[in-house]
């Protein structure tokens, strides 16, 4: 500042006699370095009750973090979710906000449990409904055995973990329970984030669904999993009855082929929506390729093309 002299007749002494006239002219490197990650204090519009850490005790409260957190990732969104539910998803707009938060390169990871979420065995329709918006949205949905921490992860500079169930919470007011959780801020965040995950990875996983986007593969290496069978007869039977009314291929085709649709109608037809959505619904009740060939009617390669994107 020494080429700042009031008492001279110069264009910097004049500048000097305005900026040494009030506090208020002061050039301040404050909105340079007033933040380690400016984005912590300018985007997430957080309580201030101290530097590092907060408590969360509204229904607002939680919603507003958990969109701003999708609205503000630079990287990475964590959520542990032990419940999903369709009604939560679509009452925030969250689907939408997850969406953008994937077109500017954000990776968001969703974390629910295997044994929650079912009755009599099988997942609950809102459940599911929410774990198939999840992967149509490009969302890396990992199933762990045995979670109930309830958890949301922005970077590696915010951690809020409580007793608000992130993607089924009631949003109703007059329905919502009373939820609390504890906000925490970078530089603290970033060793409790860096736990988190290490626990998350020394827990068992059921499955992992993910569509890349601009892409068809729903989950590598689903069939290389060890086997499960998450359903009844009459959900089988519900399964294949939807995948017969589907419109087959004609039979204009050559002898070959022809013979080859004696064992799989639907060999070499085209994928439907509607289809692709018979795949994402057998792929939560079981990893038995013989079921999928049975309920599809397609040849066990065209399946695992469609499923794991490489067929042997």
């Amino acid at each position: 500042m020494n080429i700042f002299h009031p008492d001279r007749d110069t264009p910097s002494g004049n500048l000097a006699k305005w900026l040494f006239d009030s506090q208020q002219s002061e050039i301040s490197s404050h909105f340079l370095y007033q933040d380690e990650d400016p984005l912590m204090s300018q985007s997430l519009d957080v309580p201030r009750q101290s530097a590092a850490v907060c408590r969360l005790s509204t229904l607002e409260a939680h919603t507003d973090i958990l969109r701003q957190a999708l609205q503000t990732a630079r990287r990475k969104v964590v959520i542990v979710s032990p419940f999903l539910s369709i009604r939560a998803l679509e009452s925030d707009h969250l689907l939408p906000l997850i969406q953008e938060a994937v077109e500017r390169g954000v990776e968001v990871v969703v974390y629910t449990d295997h044994y929650l979420d079912k009755k009599n065995g099988l997942w609950k329709e809102e459940s599911l409904q929410a774990r198939r918006a999840l992967v149509e949205h490009h969302v890396s949905l990992r199933v762990l055995k045995g979670i109930h921490n309830k958890t949301l992860v922005v970077d590696d500079r915010l951690l809020v973990e409580g007793s608000f169930n992130w993607l089924s919470a009631r949003r109703n007011k007059d329905d919502a329970r009373h939820e609390c959780s504890i906000l925490v801020q970078a530089p603290a965040a970033a060793a409790c984030i860096d736990q988190l995950m290490q626990e998350l990875e020394a827990i068992d996983r059921e499955a992992l669904f993910y569509c890349p986007p601009k892409q068809k593969i729903l989950c590598a290496d689903f069939f290389c999993q060890p086997l499960y069978h998450n359903y009844w007869n009459s959900v089988l039977t519900h399964l294949r009855e939807r995948a017969s009314r589907l419109n087959l291929p004609e039979d204009s085709n050559p002898e070959p082929l022809q013979e080859i649709r004696k064992k799989y109608p639907r060999h070499r037809a085209a994928w439907t929506d509607e289809e692709v959505q018979l795949v994402w619904e057998l792929m939560n009740y079981t990893n038995d390729l013989r079921v999928f060939t049975d309920c599809l009617q397609r040849s066990e390669r065209s399946i695992r093309y469609k499923v794991e994107g490489t067929a042997p």
